[in-house]
């Protein structure tokens, strides 16, 4: 440090050693090291005793000066007494405006990051030197702090911030005691927003160096008694250690206690995960658990949660009365490592849940978790729809990465179809829904099953075979399949629509199903009356007319003559097929009818009707959106 005016100072104290001496400076510039351009105008006013190799100075005034205003008043006593040298250091209203804009014209990070502030701060310094060894205990506080870094990226408004710091050491280390308390107001970092004036937060810790306390020479510090606490959050406790220069966390623990998961997740993780699943996720209850950081990343986790809740708003799925314990390791265990056994499984129980509107009931999960692996130690059953929906297996590599492996196997409990469909808000069957998943597999982004899917539904069968998947959590997925329908009561299955009711059994195939983002592009399907069928035939006047405005048929004939009379009619066969390509269904019926059309529906007994259906190809979206319209509000014509 460069201050040419102790020079006259200390020649005028070695003329009159024994004498005390009112002095005032105006010192017009200090250069300090690191620092680029010199601080100017500063006024110094006290009284300085000099004598038997001893000078002090007490109740010195100071004040210090920059073109945007004062920056602040201070009082200040000096004492040298051999080795031991002494400073303290009192200010109640050092204005932050003024000395930010001095650092940013003075020195270079500062205006490199863009660093703004304003406020009042309060300051008491207390520093006393002997030989090698120091110390330094500082108390501020700032009061109305406003501050910004990087054009708002990082940045805090009407903060009230308290800090107590103890610090002592020598050539060989250093040792550092904190004490942080924010109060009120708000701060912003970036992407994270936290009201402080709403939940008030403490941090402290100890800081030492276990080599050369330079900060620009490697070095690594241990942080330890680490206590942060946040009302209405929770409080954590731990210790790591940072290696200069950097800093780079080298490894750390962390423990929490009574976590509030709820403003936890809000506060600090929601804010990144913005645009992905989890943005909308609202857990709820208590957390406690440990962090194990080590070489760069996280290598253990382990987590209980108390009577805790989660909903996935855009999954529609709620758990609640969560309990248990998560485990999770960076690495996969190895049988020849220590222990191998060592490591606590993971359990979940929840104590209902829905999904949609569905009501599930009470389950347990145990499963090992390590790295991006997840694997179902026993069968999970979840009771729904007075049924349940049972995972003999289930199994992750590679989870949400793009080579990402999984197994299933899975079976559906017979579930009630009318509980199922109002949970799911969808038009009402009777009967139940009963399967199995004999094994799916994910592997290099194609999904193949073993065998093929069964269910029972309608009072028949519905099985799907040669299912392929390929890319199915990406853009634009793509799915190959047969499916194929057996003897389904078409009772049961009609009468939740406006189509129409009609009774008798249906059968059918729908033969290289081709979807394109879930979405039909191609299939050969037919439906219609099994062979040898002798169940009870019957089609109403309503489905009549659905069936011929699907052909492009006349509707409303029946209503204006005699037969309006009946209400329903006797029918041998039904049946229809279409074949789709490159948008367009080519149509068909059961056998050939008179003018180039096509029996759907074959008259029995009299009176007969015989339903023709005269459009062979139509557009394939328009067909779906007016048959979904018949369903809801009866028959359409189809072009």
């Amino acid at each position: 440090m460069r201050f040419p005016g102790l020079i006259g100072l200390s020649l005028l104290l070695s003329a009159a050693p024994a004498k005390a001496l009112d002095i005032e400076l105006q010192i017009g510039s200090m250069q300090l090291p690191g620092v680029e351009q010199a601080i100017t105008d500063i006024a110094l006013q006290g009284r300085l005793q000099a004598g038997a190799g001893q000078v002090a100075m007490r109740d010195a005034r100071l004040q210090w000066r920059h073109s945007d205003g004062i920056i602040g008043k201070a009082q200040a006593s000096v004492e040298v007494d051999g080795r031991t040298r002494k400073l303290v250091l009192q200010s109640d209203a050092l204005q932050l405006a003024p000395l930010i804009a001095m650092l940013r014209d003075r020195v270079a990070a500062a205006e490199q990051h863009d660093l703004l502030a304003s406020g009042v701060a309060a300051l008491e310094l207390r520093a006393q030197q002997r030989g090698a060894q120091w110390q330094v205990d500082v108390q501020l506080r700032l009061q109305d702090l406003a501050a910004s870094v990087q054009g708002g990226r990082h940045a805090g408004e009407q903060l009230t911030l308290q800090i107590v710091l103890k610090a002592q050491g020598s050539a060989q280390a250093v040792s550092l005691q904190s004490d942080l308390r924010l109060t009120a107001g708000q701060a912003y970092v970036e992407p994270v927003f936290v009201d402080f004036s709403q939940a008030p937060a403490t941090l402290a810790f100890q800081l030492e160096s276990t080599g050369q306390p330079d900060p620009s020479a490697p070095s690594t510090w241990q942080v330890s008694a680490l206590h942060a606490r946040q009302s209405g959050v929770g409080e954590a406790h731990g210790a790591a250690a940072l290696r200069l220069p950097g800093p780079q966390l080298h490894n750390a623990r962390l423990r929490w206690n009574a976590l509030q998961l709820g403003p936890a997740f809000a506060t600090y993780a929601q804010p990144f995960l913005v645009g992905g699943v989890l943005e909308q996720a609202q857990p709820g209850g208590r957390s406690s658990g440990e962090l194990i950081w080590r070489d760069g990343g996280v290598e253990q986790l382990q987590a209980s949660l108390q009577d805790a809740a989660l909903q996935l708003p855009a999954q529609a799925l709620q758990l609640h009365g969560l309990d248990g314990e998560v485990n999770w390791h960076r690495t996969a265990p190895t049988a020849s490592g220590p222990q191998p056994h060592a490591r606590p499984d993971s359990q979940l129980d929840w104590r209902g849940g829905k999904i949609g509107g569905l009501e599930l009931g009470a389950s347990a999960l145990r499963f090992r978790t390590h790295a991006r692996a997840f694997e179902l130690l026993a069968p999970l059953r979840v009771p729904m729809a007075g049924g349940a929906l049972r995972f003999d297996r289930l199994r992750f590599q590679q989870l949400g990465q793009p080579g990402m492996d999984a197994q299933l196997q899975a079976e559906i409990e017979p579930l009630e179809l009318a509980a199922l469909c109002r949970g799911f808000g969808w038009p009402e069957f009777s009967g139940t829904l009963a399967g199995r998943i004999p094994g799916v597999r994910l592997h290099d982004g194609e999904l193949e099953v073993d065998g093929g899917l069964t269910a029972q539904a309608f009072d028949g069968q519905m099985s799907v075979q040669s299912l392929r998947v390929l890319d199915p959590f990406g853009r634009l997925p793509r799915v190959a399949a047969d499916i194929h329908l057996r003897n389904l009561d078409l009772g049961q299955l009609t009468s939740a629509f406006s189509f129409g009711r009609i009774e008798g059994r249906l059968e059918g195939d729908v033969e290289d199903l081709r979807l394109l983002d879930w979405k039909p592009v191609a299939f050969r399907a037919h439906l219609g009356t099994p062979e040898g069928d002798r169940s009870r035939k019957r089609i109403s006047q309503r489905a009549i007319d659905t069936l011929s405005s699907i052909g492009g048929g006349p509707t409303g004939m029946l209503s204006r003559g005699a037969l309006g009379l009946f209400d329903d009619f006797a029918y041998a066969r039904i049946g229809w097929s279409c074949t789709l390509s490159k948008g367009v269904c080519v149509m068909d019926g059961i056998e050939p009818a008179d003018n180039g059309g096509y029996v759907l529906v074959k008259g029995r007994w009299l009176p007969r009707i015989d339903v023709v259906g005269y459009n062979r190809r139509v557009d394939w979206n328009t067909f779906v959106q007016q048959l979904v319209s018949a369903t809801r509000s009866g028959p359409v014509q189809v072009r």
